[in-house]
């Protein structure tokens, strides 16, 4: 861990744009009160393909590379900043469809599904900026550039 990376400060600038506009205050303060911010180093894995989705995460600074292998091929794409990674897994109860492994020093946060399941729930207004987050990662997936498939013997 890097004392001199400013993880702190851009983790709760993306969670408060991405995610708590127009919020209830309880669900400000229960997003604030259980989500974490984990510095990652360039090639650390944020996690494995087909591990049980425990939650969400949220890329705060750098940038993530995600894997899915199919038969003989494997699939990346290189996802950055405000990007919601997991949601999908989460929603259908799976384990991760991707490996995600950071590219650079990257700082990202993880909101627990169970406390995202409330959170929809009980506030329309996180529920529809979750939504948003989570499809406009799309885009920013190809602002940032790449997705590749490549054969793997």
């Amino acid at each position: 861990m890097n004392n001199d990376f400013p993880c702190h400060q851009p983790y709760h600038s993306v969670l408060e744009l991405l995610l708590l506009q127009n919020c209830l205050p309880a669900t400000k303060e229960s997003i604030h009160g259980v989500s974490t911010c984990t510095e990652y180093n360039k090639n650390s894995e944020v996690f494995h393909i087909h591990t049980p989705a425990r939650g969400i995460y949220i890329i705060c600074h750098g940038q993530v590379k995600l894997t899915r292998k199919v038969n003989d091929f494997a699939s990346h794409r290189i996802v950055g900043v405000g990007d919601v990674i997991g949601l999908e897994s989460l929603h259908n109860h799976s384990g991760y469809e991707t490996s995600a492994i950071a590219t650079m020093h990257s700082c990202i946060a993880f909101i627990p599904g169970n406390i995202i399941q409330q959170l929809i729930k009980n506030d329309s207004a996180f529920r529809i900026n979750l939504l948003h987050a989570s499809c406009t990662s799309g885009y920013t997936v190809e602002k940032h550039g790449v997705e590749s498939i490549v054969y793997v013997p």
